[in-house]
């Protein structure tokens, strides 16, 4: 993802307030999982991610923060030299299935003025509609599921992000019975490469908040904004769910923006707490259904601080649906999120 602001004075103040002590466990190897990437490619070991967490970079903006400026790309799509013809296009056609895109979006300040654009690179899967045709273009509202990769599918090639996850198997020839006659808008999108690769070696907290989702949560609602304007997707019917490090972005958004999803399933990861930092406000997420899943096995990200935050949060109040798999790793938790029927009832269940 590329930004581009319309008025050079004006920076993005991206805000994440969430806690550290993410990652907490032996570590070990991963179960091997379909795609050419396997999650995942940064070792997490026990560390705060508090300061991580509360303020994740954007890699892409000046880091003098005396001179908030960025002129990093012309404000006309037109110019956009970068990008093939193909893609520079006001609204791409959709087609029925799994399909790449790549094109500009519009990015809002905080009184919904139009204040930059932002390069958005994404898989999107389209239901077919009886006749054979997209349903899109039948101009029908489609609920829509924006997933959240890991951190081994950052990069320019989407066919990391199709091997993974939701994505991944929608996309296999033998997909599993859950998602035959899937009938919800599916939008991937891709963080920009790990550069330079050492960067895998950061620790946690450094590369959560250098590579993570935090930096991206703007481009994110540029993304749903046009689905919602352009692909017929119901913006009472939006869904988030996303995968370790992209579980860990659900958990993000969600925070930042409480009322924007109907509900939310982050996979694989947690927030955790740290009596040295500001405590999000867990709270604010009392009125989202929520449903969690984590495997007892997982090696990477501890299910002690799924536990935790389930806790915590029904505490507060909130509707949350604890899927705690005794045997899943890492990896196998979300074969098996992915591949339950209930997940996409309890997501049809639950409007804005």
């Amino acid at each position: 993802m590329i930004r581009k602001p319309m008025f050079p004075a004006a920076r993005l103040l991206l805000a994440c307030v969430l806690i550290g002590g993410l990652f907490g466990c032996a570590q070990g190897g991963a179960t091997a999982t379909p795609g050419p990437e396997n999650e995942p490619s940064v070792t997490f070991t026990p560390r705060a991610l508090a300061t991580a967490l509360r303020s994740p970079t954007d890699r892409r903006a000046p880091t003098d923060s005396r001179a908030p400026t960025d002129a990093r790309a012309p404000t006309d799509a037109r110019a956009a030299t970068d990008l093939p013809p193909a893609l520079i296009t006001p609204v791409p056609t959709p087609q029925s299935g799994m399909h790449p895109y790549e094109h500009w979006v519009d990015l809002h300040n905080s009184a919904g003025a139009v204040n930059g654009q932002a390069r958005v690179r994404y898989l999107m899967y389209v239901p077919p509609s009886a006749s054979g045709t997209p349903n899109v273009a039948e101009g029908q509202l489609l609920p829509l599921i924006l997933f959240l990769h890991g951190s081994g599918q950052s990069g320019s090639d989407l066919n990391a992000v199709r091997g993974y996850g939701l994505p991944g198997l929608l996309a296999s020839p033998t997909p599993p019975a859950a998602l035959k006659d899937f009938p919800f808008l599916m939008i991937a999108p891709q963080l920009p490469p790990v550069e330079p690769a050492s960067a895998t070696q950061l620790p946690p907290d450094e590369y959560v908040r250098a590579y993570g989702w935090g930096g991206f949560l703007a481009d994110l609602d540029g993304l749903l904004d046009y689905a919602v304007q352009h692909y017929h997707a119901d913006p009472r019917r939006l869904y988030l769910t996303g995968v370790s490090l992209g579980g860990i972005g659900t958990w993000q958004y969600a925070l930042r923006s409480p009322d924007r999803f109907a509900a939310i399933a982050p996979v694989s990861a947690t927030i955790t707490f740290d009596a040295a930092a500001p405590q999000p406000d867990l709270c604010s997420l009392n009125r989202l259904p929520i449903w969690v899943f984590h495997g007892e096995k997982d090696a990477t990200i501890s299910a002690q601080y799924a536990h935790k935050l389930v806790d915590a949060l029904t505490q507060c109040g909130a509707t949350v649906t604890f899927s705690d798999y005794p045997d899943a790793t890492h990896d196998t938790t979300w074969q098996r999120a992915y591949s339950d029927p209930a997940l996409y009832a309890w997501l049809l269940s639950h409007t804005r």
